[in-house]
């Protein structure tokens, strides 16, 4: 049982990426290069994924590739090297670097539109890269469809700190469209001083449709979950790996509810001056830069009376900030 808010309880559906024990990578070109015939450099337009173990002493993580249409290479003249563990099909949103001033936010920005409630031989995964300061960001326009069916769409939105200017034009573009959000600070450790860990900012940011009841509801419900990791950039001499590693973080996991039947969070109009101090209230939440000291970060916008509900995304899980109640 998993509770959300200690007001409801979730049954949980087989979330395999969840449950799974190692630290899972995010590198597909580089696991592709271990374990497939073909290498690939990203995962679009690949249907089925697995899990397979790479176990070195003292480093065992896991990582993603594709299954379908691609051989394998013959590992198995001896013990198993790789342990597989299907995941079903998936939907791939990927990132995208910079942004270019002639094209629309569809084009600059990796995405993907989801199904609202998928079939049983429907993808059940959506996933992206590795995340080190990127977010994801849950948009729902009002009669949006795929297929003649509900839908919504996940982006992944490069590097906001960067990017202020374009976050805050995206934000205002999908008002009241905004049902959810993974940045940051959801998945990087932030430095409280002593300890302090620089290569604990990498985060394994996906989303999983739970077929399980939810609230009374038999359709099922998306879940935005994030799984913080570290980054141990020299691999091991001896091993076959020969990019990043990876090791579970200090940095809590969280999981949130995607529920589109309580609509999106309210961004009211714009003020007399023509601001927003709610969107002013987003756009720092997400850029919100918890790698530098304390007394270095901006601090929180005035919002005159309440945060809308929704903000911040509920389930979160974030620690050194004091929220306006």
């Amino acid at each position: 049982m998993f509770k959300v808010k200690q007001t409801q309880e979730l049954h949980l559906g087989e979330d395999v990426i969840w449950k799974h024990r190692l630290p899972i990578s995010l590198d597909f070109e580089e696991s592709s290069r271990l374990v497939l015939v073909q290498q690939i450099k990203s995962l679009a337009n690949i249907e089925l994924m697995c899990s397979v173990d790479i176990s070195n002493e003292g480093q065992p993580f896991s990582c993603l590739l594709p299954e379908k249409n691609f051989k394998r290479k013959h590992l198995f003249s001896h013990e198993p090297k790789y342990k597989y563990n299907s995941i079903g099909s998936a939907y791939y949103f990927p990132y995208k670097a910079g942004f270019d001033s002639n094209k629309d936010f569809i084009e600059n920005i990796g995405n993907v539109e989801i199904l609202v409630n998928p079939g049983s031989d429907e993808p059940h995964y959506v996933l992206t890269g590795a995340m080190n300061g990127c977010a994801i960001i849950i948009t729902k326009e009002e009669g949006q469809k795929m297929m003649g069916r509900p839908s919504f769409r996940a982006w992944h939105f490069q590097s906001p700190t960067s990017n202020k200017t374009q976050l805050r034009a995206f934000i205002n573009r999908y008002r009241n469209c905004i049902y959810s959000y993974i940045c940051f600070q959801d998945y990087a450790s932030p430095n409280n001083g002593s300890g302090y860990d620089e290569k604990d900012v990498e985060g394994f940011n996906y989303l999983f449709f739970n077929n399980a009841v939810f609230e009374g509801s038999l359709d099922g419900t998306w879940e935005l979950n994030c799984i913080p990791l570290k980054r141990i950039p020299m691999p091991l001499p001896e091993s076959e790996w020969k990019k990043s590693w990876v090791q579970k973080s200090r940095h809590c996991r969280s999981r949130r509810l995607i529920d589109f039947t309580k609509g999106p969070i309210i961004i009211p109009p714009d003020n007399a001056e023509g601001k927003c101090p709610v969107i002013d209230w987003i756009v720092w939440d997400i850029t919100y830069a918890v790698e530098k000291p304390f007394e270095k970060r901006e601090s929180e916008p005035v919002v005159e009376g309440r945060l809308p509900s929704g903000l911040p995304p509920e389930g979160s899980i974030r620690k050194g900030i004091k929220l306006r109640k």
